[in-house]
């Protein structure tokens, strides 16, 4: 039965050749741009989800009011609100300070420029970055000690193994030698944290002394939680450690979640789409286009059933129930989705660098994550479902004493719903096509926007200690 279905499929796709190639050309490209913004999506939701401690690590971060009443982010914070944290939030595991800084890296005549962290030394304890090799228990310990990545290792020394080497960290005309007592793996680009080098924090702390100044804004905090903590408590608990430190702080702490950092941001004191909302535009974007693909399916499949109301009838007339005959058209849809996915996935290997390189993206495409197979899978059944149900159950549904008096069909109960598939199949790309308009007058506005001056004639130069103290 499986091998007759197989070859009456097979036969009508060959003969109608034009129907066949463009149902092909259009689900191809449908389930192309479907594939790339699933991808994509899944690249954004991977992030930071290789440390062990995901769902339980927190940035410390406060909401401040102003006195003309307007409220703003403020994720830097004291170093020394470490201590009060500790005090007073008994669900708190773990806590360590982060704070960002750029350098010039100097080992022998080789010299570049790399952005780092000052890290306390639990830091490697609550994030999952790992060792490529280390040379003591504690490789954060010694204020003189460093960890490098072996990107920064393969471009100073060409190797990795250079535990114990020397280097320099230049800033302005201070250099500071550090003895090198770890390598890092390279930290991945699914990271919030992104950096080169890590210094111990007390490094920081010995010479910025305004970093423990209770209104400082001087690093990062971030904590880690203990297993089913209630965030809200937590919340509640933390709100006014600032102001009860000192009361001309008009600021409120709260939890960020790890987890939503890279979706959401804060824009004053609403919370805000980051990358969230490249997600909802990429998905929305690939899944109108592949509906695109499937109300076009639809209809040519609904158009060309009336050359099949013949067959369809002997074969009611031979015992075939209405089931078979869905389940025979399903066939044919599903055996065409599967040649237009295999093709989409090949056309998709040869955009995805083009695509990365145009929107700056890191998606790959991955057959051995059991993850890409089921979105595959997924993606083939709903195509094949959603554009072949349809048709199929228009041609099964006709009368076959009808159609074997040759009585032409005039209208069916269908016909409304076809007529709406036809409106949507243009609507789509009309709105995407709009859509795009406005992104460009926008992107026209912004860039020719008269700034007040011409920022083609100016030079911006940042101040340091060597400027500060000069005397021309």
């Amino acid at each position: 039965m499986i091998k007759s279905f197989l070859t009456i499929a097979t036969r009508f796709l060959w003969r109608n050749k034009s129907y066949t190639i463009l149902n092909y050309l259009c689900l191809t490209f449908g389930l192309a741009c479907a594939i790339i913004a699933v991808l994509y999506i899944m690249n954004i939701f991977r992030y930071d989800k290789f440390h062990k401690n995901y769902d339980r690590l927190y940035e410390v971060e406060a909401m401040v009011t102003y006195f003309n009443g307007d409220r703003f982010l403020k994720e830097p914070l004291s170093a020394s609100l470490t201590e009060v944290l500790k005090e007073n939030v008994p669900e708190m595991e773990s806590v360590t300070r982060i704070a960002n800084r750029s350098y010039k890296v100097i080992a022998g005549d080789k010299s570049f420029t790399e952005n780092g962290i000052y890290a306390d030394d639990n830091f490697l304890d609550m994030f999952s970055f790992p060792l490529a090799s280390a040379g003591a228990s504690s490789v954060l310990s010694d204020n003189n000690s460093i960890l490098i990545s072996e990107r920064t290792a393969l471009k100073l020394f060409e190797t990795t193994d250079c535990l114990g080497k020397m280097l320099i960290m230049k800033d302005d005309n201070k250099q500071e030698v550090y003895k090198i007592s770890g390598v890092l793996r390279n930290v991945p680009s699914q990271s919030l944290l992104q950096f080169d080098f890590v210094i111990p924090f007390s490094k920081f702390l010995a010479a910025n002394n305004w970093a423990n100044e209770t209104g400082a804004s001087a690093n990062q905090i971030w904590i880690l939680l203990r297993k089913n903590t209630n965030i809200d408590k937590v919340n509640s608990r933390i709100k006014d450690l600032i102001k009860n430190q000192e009361t001309t702080l008009n600021q409120e702490l709260f939890l960020f979640p790890l987890k939503e950092k890279t979706l959401y941001s804060y824009a004053g004191e609403k919370r805000v789409w980051k990358e969230m909302q490249n997600v909802v535009i990429v998905g929305g974007i690939g899944f109108a286009i592949l509906l695109i693909a499937c109300f076009n399916f639809i209809n040519l499949a609904i158009a060309l059933n009336i050359r099949r109301y013949r067959e369809v009838g002997i074969k009611k007339v031979a015992g075939a129930t209405k089931a078979a005959i869905v389940l025979q058209f399903l066939g044919e849809t599903f055996m065409l989705v599967l040649v237009s996915l295999l093709c989409a996935i090949i056309l998709v290997r040869l955009l995805i660098v083009g695509f990365n390189t145009m929107f700056d993206g890191d998606i790959h495409l991955r057959f051995t994550e059991f993850k890409v197979i089921l979105v595959f899978t997924f993606i083939a059944l709903f195509t094949g479902l959603f554009s072949g149900l349809l048709p199929s159950l228009y041609l099964s549904s006709s009368n076959p004493v009808s159609i074997l008096k040759a009585r032409i069909i005039t209208g069916h109960s269908y016909s409304f719903f076809r007529q709406s598939l036809i409106v949507f199949q243009f609507v789509i790309p009309v709105v995407l096509i709009i859509c795009m308009m406005i992104i460009k007058v926008q992107d026209k506005y912004m860039r020719n926007f008269d700034l007040g001056f011409d920022k083609d004639k100016l030079i911006i130069l940042e101040r340091t200690k060597k400027v500060g103290t000069s005397k021309e």
